[in-house]
């Protein structure tokens, strides 16, 4: 279970300038838990880390996380159901892909809600097909979809609710790793 990050790491990585010296004056050589390093390096760093650290979490922590980007997007469909109140297919979408993370449709059922959610407006595109991708580029779209979609108050609240949401999955992989 991934839990932490470290400046060899992040060297490896090819970490930019800036959020390498970031990591660096705030946590020198030392082990870094992820919550930290988001509290120190932001979201953005974050997302870049997750990608880049992919294949080093476990088969639950790409489950949390495919269920985080489902999160992430239910969080902005009211948006567009209020525009579009007859056209669910964006969350026919987000509740296959839920359904596929904990194991109860198949590839198929899945393929079918995405490729009616494609046909969605595309202003939800990016939310509605948080399945399509590989789990840590599916939250980041969704995440940015959720942002792009509310207005400078309701952004800055939405991107404060899902930098917590992601702080309080890092604590709980914390926790399960007896690192908490």
């Amino acid at each position: 279970m991934k839990t932490f990050t470290n400046a060899v790491e992040l060297k490896a990585l090819n970490a930019c300038a800036d959020g390498y010296k970031t990591f660096i004056e705030t946590h020198g050589d030392n082990d870094a838990k992820l919550s930290q390093y988001l509290e120190s390096n932001g979201w953005a760093d974050t997302w870049w880390l997750i990608e880049g650290t992919y294949d080093q979490f476990s088969d639950s922590q790409k489950k949390d996380l495919r269920l985080l980007g489902c999160e992430y997007a239910l969080s902005c469909i009211d948006n567009f159901e209020k525009e579009f109140p007859e056209d669910k297919r964006p969350r026919l979408d987000i509740e296959a892909s839920i359904k596929f993370a904990n194991g109860e449709i198949d590839e198929a059922e899945l393929e079918a809600a995405r490729a009616s959610a494609w046909s969605a407006r595309a202003a939800v595109r990016a939310a509605a097909q948080v399945a399509e991708r590989a789990p840590w580029a599916e939250v980041r779209s969704a995440a940015l979809s959720v942002l792009s979609a509310a207005g400078p108050a309701a952004k800055s609240a939405a991107e404060s609710k899902n930098k917590q949401m992601l702080i309080d999955l890092f604590l709980k992989w914390e926790l399960e790793a007896g690192e908490g």
